[in-house]
């Protein structure tokens, strides 16, 4: 008979399901370089495998692709980092998102 309250009921409904209410908001950050890296990791090793494939008709060497991309995804958290782009006001700012995306991607891809 307890159901028929509407607000037991809404009470039950209410509760929040968020994947995020785990992460604080200073976490944020964390949790956006670690994806920033897998991100780059996942790219160098997939571009590098599909290109030898299409150019040479081989499978060639992937643990070279999977060690570029962690040298320069590591580069790249870490020149974020220093620049402070994982804070979360900064993760808010379209414009330090810009700065941070070409200043970064520049430096990781020259070294």
């Amino acid at each position: 008979m307890s159901h028929f309250f509407p607000t037991e009921v809404w009470n039950h409904a209410r509760k929040p399901r968020s994947v995020f209410r785990y992460f604080s908001y200073q976490r944020i950050g964390a949790f956006t370089a670690i994806s920033d890296f897998a991100l780059i990791v996942a790219a160098s090793i997939s571009s590098g495998v599909i290109y030898h494939f299409l150019a040479f008709d081989d499978w060639s060497d992937v643990d070279a692709y999977a060690v570029i991309g962690c040298y320069s995804g590591l580069t790249f958290v870490l020149l974020s980092k220093v620049l402070g782009l994982y804070q979360p006001n900064a993760l808010l700012s379209a414009r330090g998102q810009i700065r941070g995306v070409l200043i970064p991607g520049a430096v990781s891809s020259c070294s």
